[in-house]
């Protein structure tokens, strides 16, 4: 269960009642359950939790936060999403592909070059341990 009614459609279900006594409970509900407003008892009651205060806020902000709240609940208000007709318009979906291949080639030509890299060093290195350990024939005793 939720802590309170959603905020969507809340000047509906305070349609019944002067718009300000909405206002009146956006900015302190605890007041208007105790003065014994029988919509605002009847929230307190279903659900059990208290709302915070707001009490500097100004007609005009509470108007600003419920055409929002409406404009969102509605789905009038923020991003619309995509439509098939947007997508037939030309709505490009841009594609990473190309970068992703290219990339993908980038690093298989450095593992490449890498593993040619590591043969030719371990080539280098074998070379060197036989060039040790052959005896220096240049200099042998000759005699001619």
């Amino acid at each position: 269960k939720s802590t309170g009614p959603a905020l969507g459609g809340v000047e509906e279900r305070w349609a019944d009642y002067p718009q300000s006594d909405l206002y009146a409970w956006i900015r302190n509900s605890q007041k208007l359950v105790k003065e014994g407003h029988p919509y605002g008892t009847k929230i307190y009651q279903e659900y059990g939790s208290v709302m915070n205060n707001f009490p500097d806020l100004t007609d005009d902000q509470i108007a600003g936060l419920l055409l929002y709240i409406d404009g969102i609940d509605k789905g009038t208000y923020g991003p619309k999403p995509l439509t098939s007709v947007d997508e037939k318009v030309g709505v490009d979906k841009k594609s990473n592909t190309s970068f992703y291949l290219l990339l993908l080639g980038i690093l298989a030509a450095l593992a490449l070059i890498l593993a040619r890299t590591v043969a030719n060093l371990n080539y280098m290195a074998e070379r060197r341990k036989s060039i040790r350990k052959t005896p220096n024939i240049s200099r042998t005793n000759f005699k001619s």
